[in-house]
């Protein structure tokens, strides 16, 4: 005979419910949205095939998580900041994220998103999605100017001017 499990009271008591306010905090890649921001910006470039390579290696181990950004990074250097426009129109919410997003204001939750992506593209998700805060944490993008992005394995992102004010802090 199977011995039944019997729930946990005490730790089911500490789940959160709509009764009370609380936090909810998610990635933007493959989470609040589908896809995932540097494949996309790889294939606008021409250069997924190369970048997906580059991610299946990191995936079977052969590469860590820095190497695998810096080499990923490295292959978009020099794009045009137009690119992430095209980007930010062909990705897409996850199926309910949205509703999610709302049902939780509803009941007095705040959401937000943290990113290893780009906050060209993830400011202006964060926006549409009514998102109270969001954090992005790549460190290789410098907006210049004359409208280039130049990527810099491990450099420290700039300020593009570009940012949310009071939103969005530059490492």
């Amino acid at each position: 005979m199977l011995e039944q499990e019997t729930p946990n009271i005490a730790s089911m008591a500490s789940l959160p419910t709509l009764s009370a306010p609380g936090l909810l905090v998610m990635d933007v890649d493959s989470t609040l949205i589908d896809e995932e921001v540097i494949d996309e910006l790889g294939v606008a470039a021409g250069v997924g095939e190369q970048i997906a390579s580059v991610t299946a290696r990191a995936m079977n181990g052969e590469l860590d998580f820095r190497e695998a950004l810096r080499a990923r990074v490295a292959l978009l250097k020099g794009l045009p900041t137009t690119i992430f426009d095209e980007v930010y129109h062909r990705v897409h919410f996850t199926h309910g994220a949205l509703e999610l997003i709302d049902t939780l204001h509803a009941h007095d939750w705040k959401v937000g998103v943290v990113s290893g992506g780009f906050h060209e593209v993830v400011d202006r998700l964060a926006a549409d999605a009514h998102l109270d805060y969001w954090r992005k944490r790549c460190k290789g993008a410098v907006c210049t100017p004359a409208g280039e992005v130049r990527l810099y394995a491990g450099a420290p992102l700039r300020n593009c001017g570009t940012c949310q004010a009071g939103r969005f802090r530059h490492p």
